[in-house]
């Protein structure tokens, strides 16, 4: 049977060759209200708030990378390996909008007006650029990068908001984070603090005995 210090060196072995790189998500934060006129030409509902966030893999942002796809309208075009997720959210609004990275790699139903649009990159370690667009069909709502923390969009809607001849604008910021690491690689790390811990106990017994 191994001793526990041969247990202990096994568990740091796994914890190096095996703890997955945490992914690392770019979220959007909306900066104040969305600016339109209604029909009647009163301010836009400022209750409405658009959010996003994509999450791309750690080699993904440490080398750069670039992301694309296209559905509805016709044959899917995607271009989606970087990504692991994408939340995207449109609330406070008559039909609000809330899709995940699944809803832009899967085609619509016929005729059911939803088209989605992914066309952003990244330097590495840098932030976004490019687009992300979202046509619900009663909303159609558009996140603009230019590589820098400032990111605008625009809205267009049908659905008695007033925004669909002049489309309603919007800003914000985005930032980078690293997401939690994988359950799975944080009870290897544990399992292996615990063999050391072991390891040292047995030790301190045997030096007092």
């Amino acid at each position: 049977m191994p001793s526990f210090k041969t247990l202990a060196l096994i568990c740091l072995a796994l914890i190096g060759g095996q703890t997955a790189r945490a992914d690392v998500i770019y979220t959007f934060t909306q900066n104040g209200p969305m600016i339109g006129r209604t029909p009647g030409g009163q301010p836009f509902p400022n209750g409405v708030v658009t959010a996003l966030s994509v999450t791309v893999t750690d080699d993904a942002y440490s080398n750069g990378f670039s992301a694309t796809s296209r559905t509805g309208g016709g044959l899917p075009q995607i271009n989606l390996d970087a990504l692991t997720a994408l939340s995207l959210s449109v609330v406070n609004i008559v039909q609000p909008i809330m899709v995940d990275l699944d809803d832009f790699k899967t085609s619509p139903p016929p005729n059911s007006g939803i088209f989605t649009r992914i066309d952003i990159s990244a330097a590495p370690e840098g932030l976004l650029t490019g687009s992300v667009h979202y046509n619900s069909g009663n909303h159609d709502v558009t996140f603009n990068f230019d590589g820098t923390p400032t990111v605008r969009g625009i809205m267009n809607s049908d659905a008695g908001y007033g925004c669909f001849f002049s489309p309603c604008t919007f800003k914000g910021s985005q930032r980078v984070e690293v997401a939690v690491p994988e359950p799975a690689s944080l009870a290897l790390f544990g399992l292996g603090l615990g063999a050391l811990g072991v390891v040292r106990l047995r030790r301190g017994r045997k030096h007092s005995a």
